[in-house]
């Protein structure tokens, strides 16, 4: 299948970026499936295994390819066809989180048809920051209520519309043994099903005064009292701008709720009101609980972006936004392009544009191979 002009633009920008740089890859990479998506189809080269790195590095230099994969699992024979012989030891832990998946972002999403009758959904900008809390919330479940090491966990954002976390496991950890049934309970935990309310009322018992106490959960508290007073901690940071509040909240005293309303007032109230809304992480459960799941390899592109599934420092994650500085592109002259669709005005890495079809935009690469990908543009 010969391809069209635009793919073929899209390919040699991808293959100059592949030339210069390296993808990231577990040490365990020579135990995992690789996969990958080429520009004239629309299935899967699968069933790939490397030895070396520069193996690795040379496909992705003379392929090119749309999308690139490895396998969460990791197997005695990564390159059997049979999925039945590969020989499954264990799997990592993965997380996907999607921004169009979260409850505020499910009417700011815009749908337009391109060739082919197919179907593209544009996700509010906006959607993306509310992503990266829910990734922040995740990882800061992972390490203060799982007890999972800091320097096991990888968050990248997935180069379209979410954020990747991943538990990197040795095929002997007991995690990485868990089968879909256990790695349900672990995602119901997360989205906090059937959550009992008095869950997050703890009181004391002041057996001197005859009397129970309602005692505010605190940070150091275990399970979803710390997790809570957590999110708290950040909405009265981020949200109201009151550290006070919050360095109270991380103290390991015990604190009653009447002596922070008496001190605090109302706003105490409001911001717990606020957390216990954010308190369900929403992470996709098919993926999570998938055991040979295939995810995108970190610092490959995107086939529908053309932007990096970029590693993200979780104390970045607060400050995340979608922007021309996840594009390899950057310095790449501007791309002259010509649109396919009509669209409302929309927002594409910052630059706010409405496409009227058959019109030439002469924009920045990023934004202009980020509509080409898409299939919103072709190039001129």
């Amino acid at each position: 299948m010969e391809l069209d002009k635009t793919k073929r633009f899209l390919r040699h920008l991808f293959r100059s970026y592949y030339l210069e740089n390296r993808v990231w890859l577990p040490s365990d990479f020579h135990m995992r499936e690789f996969a990958y998506q080429p520009w004239d189809s629309n299935t899967y080269k699968r069933h790939l295994s490397f030895k070396t790195v520069n193996e690795v590095h040379r496909l992705l230099s003379t392929v090119a390819p749309r999308h690139f994969y490895y396998s969460s699992a990791k197997y005695e024979y990564p390159d059997e066809p049979d999925m039945d012989k590969k020989g499954w030891l264990g799997a990592d832990l993965i997380f996907d989180i999607d921004a169009d998946h979260l409850p505020i972002c499910q009417s700011k999403t815009i749908e337009l048809t391109i060739a082919g009758g197919e179907k593209v959904e544009l996700v509010d900008e906006e959607c993306i920051r509310y992503a990266a809390f829910e990734a922040l919330k995740l990882y800061d479940a992972l390490v203060y209520e799982l007890g999972i090491s800091k320097h096991d966990i990888k968050i990248e954002f997935s180069g379209n519309r979410g954020f990747h976390v991943t538990v990197y496991l040795n095929v002997d950890d007991m995690w990485a043994k868990a089968l879909p049934v256990e790695r349900r309970e672990i995602v119901n935990y997360l989205k906090a099903v059937d959550l009992l309310d008095e869950t997050l009322n703890p009181s004391v018992d002041v057996k001197r005064k005859k009397r129970v106490i309602r005692i505010v959960p605190t940070a150091t508290m275990g399970g979803l009292r710390g997790r809570l007073s957590r999110i708290a901690i950040l909405i009265a940071e981020k949200k109201y701008g009151n550290k006070d509040i919050a360095k109270m909240l991380a103290k390991r005293e015990v604190i009653s709720w009447k002596f922070l309303k008496d001190y605090f007032g109302d706003l105490v109230e409001t911001i717990f009101n606020n957390a216990r809304e954010e308190l369900a992480i929403h992470v996709d459960e098919q993926v999570t609980i998938d055991i040979k799941r295939l995810i995108r390899v970190p610092y490959s592109l995107h086939g529908k972006t053309g932007l990096k599934v970029a590693p993200i420092d979780p104390q970045k994650l607060d400050s995340f936004q979608l922007s021309p500085d996840l594009s390899p592109f950057q310095k790449h002259d501007k791309i002259t392009v010509v649109a396919l669709v009509d669209t409302p005005p929309i927002s594409v890495l910052g630059l706010r544009i409405r496409l009227r079809r058959g019109e030439n935009y002469r924009l920045p690469a990023p934004q202009a191979v980020y509509l080409m990908a898409r299939g919103l543009t072709m190039v001129k």
